[in-house]
């Protein structure tokens, strides 16, 4: 895989990511407050830290990968 293919692989899934995260996110703001949504809450709230852990993940393996260092 070149380096730009992985770049476009990571900018495609990251913002599939984020697209779902979007729509959860809309709905903890529209489940009702009782004390089952709660549970409901925590997890898509789970979920998104996951997919933003994951997806940043994925940029430090491609980081590595190709020895791209912003520091130097």
């Amino acid at each position: 895989m070149t380096l730009g293919g992985a770049v476009l692989f990571v900018s495609i899934f990251s913002l599939t990511l984020l697209m779902v995260d979007y729509a959860l996110y809309n709905d903890i703001k529209n489940i009702n407050r009782d004390l089952h949504s709660l549970s409901d809450r925590i997890k898509i709230v789970f979920f998104i830290l996951v997919n933003v852990v994951f997806v940043g993940l994925i940029i430090e393996v491609i980081l590595i990968y190709y020895k791209i260092d912003f520091f130097k």
